[in-house]
């Protein structure tokens, strides 16, 4: 193999230029069966594929023409310029009330979901040293401040929205059911003692009526109205709810009053507490140019306190508008990854129902794994601004878990905890999100028991296993179910998971590549997808291969296609290249003339090329 000193750069250059693909695939045994059933009483009954007599053969010969890669490598940390402490972020969402009791209040006893809600801040702070033997190095903490009892908000749900901590009665206050002053600060010690970031969630744009004054922050308390930005930019108006901070949309005098309020609670917490950063509910309602003002505050306060200051926004946009809108254009560091995680589901498990619809679950299913590129990629690009960063994650408290979307769309019977993670297939599709995740460029988050491949038993079959018969709200919380504190609590099944996303994430951990590299597309049809991921400074390269079929695919790699690959990249190699998976050191392929790569199905591998 030749390499050349300028091979990176000319590789980010040159691959941009890539000719059209005209990929000949052959499939020896197409899948076939549950993919597109159609099940009358709408119930996702498994409709197993049978079992694969042979390979699927997928020859390559030609590349991918990647029309993402030019504006996708401007994003934050795929541009390798951005702030790495930022970029190498692996955030681990914490929720204090789905804990164990760690002796610092009594916990609430009940909430939205499946869990307890008996745990505290103590018993997050007990769970430490799993969550950082994991190989997480920042944490997502829930809400923590405390909320006085009400029955103003507009569903109805009183006792368990209170819980949630999401309609706060103040700011700074722990709210005693789940913590003390002393036990949350006691939590960022011990995070920080780690080597761990805490990010807290702010609620910046509603809250409970009758809001009080933290005595902490000088600046004028916000007014509150029954008026609300919604997502698109609109004004809409909550009869007889004031629980809207006033951003402008009452009353424009009062836009510079609250902005005033939160850049000083925002910096407070990081000056007083020595929290991290911040993550945004619900950004839009807050305006875009205030975010940008807050930003400034916290960047201060962040420099003053040597820490990082990392911001990142919620907007649940599959379009990527007001991602950009809101999230980017808006001045806060990242917005959560929504295009990729929908694409990326549909692809693997299925898309959420909708407000309990029951639709079949063909109809949200089965999509290919091109829709990973031409829809979740192609948004990021087409929403990138320069410099900002994608937070990537596959579960979060509001969403399905994938577990559950496994068995919705018929993939694996629904059942108990041990049933459904003795299913081998189950336990494949969560390796192989698992390791697309931990592939992403910038920061990821990754939501407790993710590692486990939590699921609520029956939950697609029963949906008021989560708390209420209410399908939207049953689908909007079901993922709250109890945390796991410690490995002694795992059963095999579980443990194999964890150690799987442990070791994938310290691979991420020594490769930048992976972290801190630029993408780009290779190849994808119906079951395959490839891309190659290159950072410049340290000359590491990998190519990650993903096989979301249930047979093994053989990938051949004709002649041509390294010929393409020598030509585009000015020095790849002359007559190989040598490749080293690094989940498995032994599998050492040499791409020549033409090699084939067999890819088991439902999994996934990770190349480094070396130099």
């Amino acid at each position: 193999m030749i390499i050349s000193n300028l091979f990176l750069w000319r590789a980010y250059k040159s691959l941009i230029r890539l000719s059209a693909i005209t990929a000949f695939v052959t499939l020896a045994l197409s899948a076939c069966g549950g993919h597109h059933h159609h099940n009358n009483n709408h119930d996702p009954e498994p409709q197993p594929d049978p079992e694969p007599e042979v390979n699927r053969v997928v020859q390559i010969s030609q590349l991918a023409a990647d029309g993402n890669a030019a504006q996708l490598n401007t994003l934050g940390c795929y541009d390798q310029k951005a702030d790495k402490n930022k970029c190498s972020i692996v955030m681990y969402q914490v929720i204090a009330g789905v804990y164990e009791n760690g002796g610092d209040g009594a916990g609430w006893g009940y909430g939205w979901g499946p869990s307890h809600y008996l745990g505290t801040i103590g018993g997050v702070t007990k769970a430490l040293d799993y969550i950082k033997d994991l190989g997480a190095n920042a944490l997502w903490m829930g809400p923590i401040f405390y909320t006085e009892p009400y029955d103003l908000h507009p569903y109805g749900i009183d006792q368990k929205t209170r819980a949630s901590g999401y309609y706060p009665s103040t700011h700074i206050k722990i709210d005693e059911k789940i913590g003390t002053d002393e036990s949350f600060r006691d939590f960022i010690t011990a995070a920080h003692d780690r080597g761990m970031q805490v990010i807290l969630d702010g609620i910046f744009g509603h809250a409970q009526d009758g809001f009080v004054q933290p005595e902490q922050i000088a600046a004028q308390l916000p007014e509150l109205t029954s008026k609300n930005y919604g997502p698109d930019g609109s004004v809409g108006v909550w009869a007889d709810h004031n629980m809207f901070f006033d951003w402008g949309q009452e009353n424009a005098e009062n836009l510079v009053l609250t902005e005033n309020y939160f850049k000083e609670l925002a910096a407070y917490m990081i000056t007083e507490y020595h929290i991290d950063g911040w993550r945004y509910d619900q950004a839009y309602q807050v305006p875009p140019a205030s975010w940008g003002h807050i930003q400034e505050s916290i960047n201060q306060a962040a420099a003053q306190m040597n820490v990082s200051g990392y911001t990142v926004g919620e907007l649940m946009d599959g379009s990527g508008n007001m991602i950009k809108r809101w999230g980017f254009e808006g001045g806060m560091d990242s917005a959560f990854n929504f295009p990729v995680r929908y694409a990326f589901t549909k692809v693997i498990a299925s898309d959420e129902d909708k407000k309990g619809e029951r639709k079949d679950p063909a109809e949200l299913r089965g999509l290919p794994a091109t829709e990973i590129e031409t829809y979740g990629f192609a948004t990021m690009a087409s929403s990138a601004v320069a410099g900002k960063m994608y937070n990537s994650f596959l579960e979060n408290h509001d969403l399905v878990r994938l577990g559950d979307l496994i068995q919705y769309a018929g993939y694996v019977p629904d059942g108990e905890n041990d049933t459904v993670l003795a299913n081998e297939e189950y336990r494949k599709r969560q390796k192989l999100s698992y390791m697309f995740l931990t592939q992403m460029s910038g920061p990821i988050s990754i939501m407790y028991n993710q590692e486990i491949g939590d699921q609520v038993p029956y939950f697609t079959i029963e949906k008021d296993n989560c708390g209420t018969a209410d399908y939207f709200f049953c689908n909007d919380h079901v993922s709250r179910t109890d945390a796991v504190s410690s490995e002694e609590a795992l059963s095999e099944d579980q443990k194999e998971l964890r150690d799987y996303m442990k070791e994938l994430l310290r691979i991420r951990s020594e490769h930048q590549a992976l972290w801190y590299g630029s993408r780009f597309h290779l190849f994808s049809d119906k079951e395959t997808y490839i891309d190659l991921k290159i950072n410049s400074e340290s000359k590491d390269i990998v190519v990650f291969i993903m096989n979301t079929g249930r047979t093994n695919a053989e990938i051949s790699i004709t002649a041509d296609v390294i010929q393409q690959l020598c030509n585009n990249t000015g020095a790849l190699c002359t007559d190989e290249i040598q490749l080293e998976n690094l989940l498995d050191p032994e599998d050492r392929p040499v791409v020549s003339e033409e090699t084939v790569i067999t890819v088991d199905g439902l999994s996934g591998k990770l190349y480094q090329v070396i130099l």
